[in-house]
């Protein structure tokens, strides 16, 4: 579940920025990904009402993300960029789910990365 929405959320900034090229295949395959690895995956489907809002509030904070970007003065792009990477709360959330709260926090730090790129 985790890797779909993390290729998901990769391939889609690909699409809108154009910093990478994106093949149909690549494309064809992150749907499938994303679709397969939500509707089949049985701890999306017990977690569902916890993970769902969380995908919500990573989609529209990489929209206003891209908003900000674009129209943004320098305090609001630098901010865009730390908005981007909130797709990473569904990661949190599968740790504390899956470890509790002692891991989830060890996880934050091990993994959490601003992706200034």
């Amino acid at each position: 579940m985790c890797a779909a929405w993390y290729n998901f959320c990769h391939v889609l900034d690909d699409l809108v920025d154009r910093d990478k090229p994106v093949t149909a295949e690549r494309v064809g395959m992150m749907v499938l990904g994303v679709l397969e690895g939500l509707a089949t995956n049985p701890f999306f489907q017990t977690h569902a009402a916890a993970l769902l809002p969380v995908f919500r509030l990573g989609a529209l904070n990489w929209v206003e993300s891209e908003r900000l970007r674009a129209e943004g003065d320098e305090r609001e792009r630098w901010a865009a960029e730390v908005f981007k990477s909130l797709y990473q709360e569904v990661f949190w959330l599968t740790a504390g789910i899956c470890g509790g709260r002692e891991h989830q926090l060890a996880m934050m730090r091990k993994h959490r990365k601003v992706d200034w790129d």
